[in-house]
């Protein structure tokens, strides 16, 4: 389930949902990171899928220490990202989305018509009674 954990969230932003061919969907392919075409439609192939992120990753960006001041400045470089690729017809304008808008015939949900990955956490911030993104969203806590 996205919004979870980061991890969640970034095996739904390099991988397709229901099949191989919605694979050029994802925005971590790169043929550097990351080439199976797992999909994470499983739970057993979400970890396949992150496992293979993890080492890709190792590959090609070096690992950092985790500090208080990194991680604040990783997360505001997330939160500065969502909605940059909002829609001017989209449900919620894609406000609350991290890759491609929502819109109502191309909704966030990692098929081929939605052009690229992408996670929407609109309906998380609306369930959670209007609760910021930064509260609502237990990674970001």
């Amino acid at each position: 389930m996205v919004w979870k954990t980061a991890c969640n969230d970034l095996v739904s932003l390099c991988s397709a949902n229901s099949s191989t061919s919605d694979e050029k969907t994802n925005q971590c392919k790169d043929g550097t990171i990351l080439t199976d075409t797992t999909n994470y439609g499983t739970n057993a192939n979400g970890l396949t899928r992150f496992t293979a992120l993890k080492k890709g990753c190792k590959k090609v960006y070096q690992t950092s220490k985790v500090s208080a001041p990194a991680l604040k400045s990783l997360t505001a470089a997330f939160m500065a990202r969502l909605g940059a690729h909002s829609l001017t017809g989209a449900n919620d304008l894609g406000s609350h989305t991290f890759g491609k808008g929502q819109d109502s015939t191309n909704a966030c949900n990692s098929g081929s018509a939605d052009g690229q990955s992408c996670v929407n956490y609109a309906t998380l911030v609306k369930e959670s009674a209007g609760t910021s993104l930064g509260k609502a969203v237990a990674w970001l806590k």
